[in-house]
């Protein structure tokens, strides 16, 4: 028999025991949610890590235009294309999020991925309404929203008949990038390559597109002699649609 003196009445004893229940339930729970909070800093401290891993900062970016969509032929400042055509660029490191925008002066052009290591290339197609001369082809980072990286390149006016060479110098045997703007469209068109003493050392014909643009690639030969050649863009008469430019080959100094 309980002794009435120490023992509690059966309903405290039950109120005591629910209460120290809660007690544990309430501890238990905090511990958890201690749990839980641990187990998500460590989570976002490791997708922080793979983040930085990924994307390693802005260490050795860079962006340089490559060619345009004739051909894979290294390009040299200055840097001519025309209304309508195209350009590759390539850059690394310019993107902390793995996405960026590629914009002409501000302008949006179009939007590119990087892979793992930061590095994209992209063939971008200017607009038609853009303006002759100097602007900047920009590489915006989409995570921040800032500038990363820009490169100036030149606009030429699609109602003057222009040619470009690239590169400037040449070895013999090397290919160089003859292009032309400006220029009627449909017509057929030869790019000439001729030798110092007048000599015609390479051709080779193309259309001009509907945009006013021709790009061809020109072998300079295995024989060709250093000097000073002329490059033109002549129609099937053998008239010149384009004032001609000079091309070093084998040393020299080619005009701009």
């Amino acid at each position: 028999m309980p002794d009435a003196a120490t023992d509690p009445p059966p309903g405290r004893s039950r109120r005591s025991l629910l209460t120290a229940l809660r007690r544990l339930l309430a501890e238990r729970s905090r511990r958890g949610r201690i749990a839980s909070y641990a187990l998500a800093a460590a989570a976002a401290a490791g997708a922080v890590v793979l983040v930085v891993w990924l994307f390693p900062g802005r260490e050795g970016a860079s962006l340089v235009v490559v060619g345009d969509e004739a051909g894979a032929i290294p390009m040299e400042p200055p840097l001519l294309f025309w209304p309508g055509s195209g350009l590759v660029v390539s850059g690394r490191g310019l993107t902390e999020t793995g996405v960026a925008t590629l914009a002409i002066d501000g302008r949006f052009l179009q939007a590119t991925r990087a892979d793992l290591e930061g590095r994209f290339t992209e063939t971008l197609a200017l607009p038609r309404d853009v303006a002759p001369g100097p602007h900047r082809i920009e590489v915006r980072d989409s995570g921040s929203g800032r500038i990363a990286r820009s490169v100036e390149i030149a606009v030429g006016d699609p109602a003057t008949p222009l040619l470009d060479v690239q590169p400037r110098r040449a070895a013999p045997g090397e290919p160089v990038l003859v292009r032309g703007g400006g220029l009627r469209t449909g017509r057929r068109l030869a790019a000439v390559v001729v030798a110092p003493d007048g000599t015609e050392v390479a051709r080779v014909e193309a259309r001009v597109r509907r945009t006013g643009l021709v790009g061809v690639i020109v072998a300079i030969p295995d024989d060709a002699a250093p000097g000073a050649y002329a490059v033109r863009v002549q129609d099937r008469a053998g008239a010149d649609a384009a004032p001609a430019l000079e091309l070093a080959i084998g040393g020299g100094a080619a005009s701009a």
